[in-house]
């Protein structure tokens, strides 16, 4: 057993001597000869190592572009890696190792900052381009200064604003951070336009244009035109309204809607509506065709409202007479007069219900007057011999007959 226990004893020895040798005769030795670590974006970076010539050194570099092996130049014992372009104009860390047989032997890290001994290059972005007054809605300017390579500037860096409106002219300074820089613009309680710009280390960015519009309209009064105040039906009302402006006493935007609501006697509503030009906006509706009284109140949809308007009209059309044929199926109207006795403008509506004894509808007929007539014929192929009751409605007159076709 004592000999079993030595023997393990020397196997564990030997392959530990073994081991030991094997690493000790594959470990390059290298010296890293290069001890500059910062550099400017743009600028030629070497890294010189002294190592065996007989040894297949290669370099891995890594930064936020990407990754890449270098293959080294000889010279003598020297190993010479030259960092290519596109890794030495990127700023930020750039990380290396020194690989020998895909082990890793030395590693570290060359720092490159940005190129700051030729003009910087300004992006800059601006928006919204329209805002609204009050000094609360606002623009945001955002100024992206970089070098030559495109690499954001050192944080901290200064960046100048300017933003003129009317004859006030205001600069600002502005510091980089996280890459950018940022400044908001607010709008004035008047409208126009603001121009922006900005610079950084001397370079300028182009101008910028933020339009200030109108806050949202105050309370308006509203009026109306006309002819005359007869219901015609034929003469149009203009309805206006007053000049309407903001809090801040600006004058509305051009175009902006107002709808006009009338409501008549039987509550039924009707609507028109026109766009503001130069603070006013105005719209027509035509008269009615029989005696009415209108309120009319104008909106400005989620903004405002205006006073409330009653209109009324007189009938112009105070009768009229209806003639029967003698089998009853031609019923003819008018003429049909207006205010001063002249014949209607065509278009009057006429209606007739007809109904049977027991005041059952059997059918509507409507039309309009042409010449200030009207006229219906009852055909015998939809209506058949027997007795009927007929009731006639035009401008605001109802007539009502029994008649009995043959």
């Amino acid at each position: 057993m004592r000999l079993k226990h030595i023997f393990y004893i020397l196997l564990f020895t030997t392959s530990l001597y073994t081991l030991g040798y094997k690493s000790s005769g594959d470990s390059p030795t290298s010296v890293l000869k290069t001890t500059k670590t910062d550099y400017i974006a743009g600028d030629p970076i070497t890294l010189e190592f002294e190592a065996n010539t007989s040894l297949d050194l290669k370099l891995i570099l890594k930064n936020s572009n990407g990754t890449s092996i270098v293959e080294p130049s000889k010279n003598g014992n020297k190993h010479l890696f030259v960092i290519p372009k596109n890794f030495t104009k990127k700023s930020g860390p750039c990380y290396w190792r020194l690989l020998f047989k895909g082990q890793i032997t030395s590693q570290g890290i060359l720092n490159i900052t940005p190129n700051m001994d030729n003009p910087v290059h300004i992006e800059s972005y601006f928006g919204p381009r329209s805002i609204i007054a009050g000094n609360k809605d606002y623009s945001m300017l955002v100024v992206v200064p970089t070098d030559l390579y495109d690499n954001p500037v050192p944080k901290s860096t200064k960046v100048s604003v300017k933003h003129q409106f009317e004859n006030n002219i205001q600069i600002d300074s502005i510091s980089t951070g996280n890459l950018y820089a940022s400044k908001m613009i607010f709008s004035t309680e008047k409208t126009g336009r603001i121009l922006v710009s900005s610079s950084c280390e001397n370079i300028n960015s182009k101008e910028f244009t933020s339009k200030v519009f109108p806050s949202t309209a105050m309370s308006f009064e509203i009026d109306y035109k006309r002819e005359h105040k007869f219901a015609d039906g034929n003469q149009v009302v203009e309805f206006s309204t007053s000049i309407i402006k903001d809090k801040f006493d600006n004058v509305l935007s051009n175009g902006t809607m107002v709808y006009f609501i009338i409501e008549n006697n039987d509550g039924y509503q009707l609507k028109t509506m026109g766009t503001t030009l130069n603070g006013i906006a105005s719209a027509k509706m035509l008269h009615p065709t029989q005696k009415e009284s209108w309120k009319i109140k104008a909106y400005i949809t989620g903004a405002s409202e205006s006073n409330t308007l009653e209109l009324n009209f007189d009938a112009a059309i105070k009768n009229y007479k209806v003639h029967i044929s003698e089998n009853n199926r031609e019923i003819v109207i008018g003429p049909l007069e207006s205010f001063m006795d002249q014949v209607v403008p065509d278009g009057i509506p006429i209606k007739m219900g007809i109904y049977d004894l027991n005041k059952k509808l059997v059918d509507t007929k409507i039309i309009t007057s042409r010449k200030g007539m009207g006229k219906f014929t009852l055909s015998n192929d939809f209506f058949s011999h027997g007795n009927y009751f007929l009731e006639i409605k035009s401008a605001g007159i109802t007539k009502k007959f029994n008649i009995e076709l043959k």
